[in-house]
């Protein structure tokens, strides 16, 4: 009798211990403890209603979890493909454009370049010598090298210690990754760990790399090459990282679960601004008049046949988004091949019906550009002077019929 009534003390006092507590995210550490904020790295499972155990988050990341984090890993670097001044915009090369009749009536084979409107106004220091431009689109590989440094560094960092695995709390509401707000109950704590505190952590590493970036740059002897856009780059990413870890620290609950798609829209608009401002131009070394590209095989020989480097990257740049963007909706690997390319393939089955800068104001813009960009360069004919030499032969014509 004695026996079963210590028994029963013994079975309640542990059950008063382990009590659910009133806090969605609070929660015991050990026997007897008080109600709390889980330690780094634990947290409690909101499903399990017996009681409120901080449990030690041993799980991998999912493929969703890891294609989260490299998401957060690629925003900093998106300002090198997507930024109109972005250095990696190289200036183009040349290729073979269609023949213009009205204009190559003589010369039937004329060398020409793709023309890209984005990139009219930028400097071509190092256009045209192999040398220069090789130094200076090997700043660009070692900008993607800091980056990728700060994030195997920022991996390392966290559990287990040292290795390049991750262990990870699952995320299981969208409301997980806003309990650090939640300090109703005195138990503000990272419920999602690591999906908020690796990528502030792999920010404040890549602020680190780029301003050794930055000083690299400024002793780096001017007289080499011009590397005043790496400086724009490297400002614009300083001023970034602050507000990417703020946008990571509040809204990452919602691109946690949206993020495929996010990325999916922004390939969508990324391919309908980018491939006609790259691929639907081409202008004659001539007399510098832009003419639309209206062959899909002129498009692909400029990519395979005459490979131009700012063309081929923008391209690979699409695909690598879409594909990741498919991936990380877990489709099957035969649709995510299929799909990848259908944006590019839609866009040169139809370049032979739609020019959506191939007006006359487009024209003369970038006429403009061109001469303003080239000086007196033979390469460019102002599109003012023709309409001068029209309007001066309609005004002489008059006279001639007077006489």
């Amino acid at each position: 009798m004695n026996w079963t009534f210590m028994s029963s003390f013994n079975q309640l006092q542990l059950t008063n211990s382990w009590r659910k507590c009133a806090g969605t995210y609070c929660g015991h550490i050990e026997n007897g403890t008080e109600c709390g904020s889980c330690p780094w790295g634990t947290r409690v499972d909101v499903n399990d209603n017996r009681d409120s155990l901080c449990s030690v988050c041993t799980i991998t990341p999912s493929l969703h979890g890891w294609m989260y984090l490299g998401f957060t890993v690629m925003m900093p670097m998106s300002f090198l493909f997507n930024f109109p001044s972005s250095p990696l915009q190289s200036p183009v090369t040349h290729s073979t454009c269609p023949n213009n009749p009205e204009s190559s009536s003589g010369n039937r084979n004329m060398s020409t370049a793709i023309v890209h409107p984005p990139l009219l106004l930028q400097d071509q220091s190092s256009c045209g010598n192999p040398v220069r431009t090789c130094k200076y689109l090997s700043w660009g590989l070692v900008y993607f090298a800091l980056h990728c440094l700060s994030a195997f560094v920022s991996i390392l960092l966290f559990p287990p210690l040292g290795s390049l695995n991750l262990y990870s709390c699952v995320p299981q509401k969208l409301e997980d990754f806003y309990a650090p707000f939640l300090i109703v109950y005195g138990c503000p704590s990272e419920v999602v760990f690591p999906y908020l505190s690796l990528p502030l952590v792999y920010f404040a590493f890549s602020i680190f790399g780029c301003v050794l970036f930055y000083v690299a740059i400024l002793l780096t002897p001017s007289g080499s090459v011009d590397l005043s856009k790496w400086l724009r780059v490297t400002h614009l990413s300083l001023y970034a990282y602050p507000v990417l870890g703020l946008v990571v620290f509040i809204f990452g609950g919602v691109l946690y679960y949206s993020y495929p798609y996010v990325i999916l829209i922004l390939a969508v608009i990324h391919s309908v601004y980018r491939f006609p401002a790259i691929f639907d131009y081409c202008a004659p070394t001539t007399n510098g008049s832009v003419l639309p590209v209206c062959h899909p095989l002129v498009v692909i020989r400029s990519l395979f046949c005459v490979p131009e480097p700012a063309l081929a990257l923008t391209l690979l740049v699409s695909l690598f988004c879409f594909g990741y963007s498919l991936i990380s909706l877990d489709i099957s690997t035969v649709w995510v091949l299929v799909f990848t390319f259908v944006p590019f393939l839609f866009y040169l089955l139809t370049l032979p019906f739609t020019h959506p800068f191939a007006t006359s104001d487009g024209e003369e813009r970038l006429q403009l550009a061109l001469m303003r960009h080239n000086g007196t360069d033979s390469f460019v004919v102002s599109v003012h002077h023709r309409k001068q030499d029209i309007s001066q032969e309609r005004a002489i014509q008059p006279d001639s019929t007077d006489g």
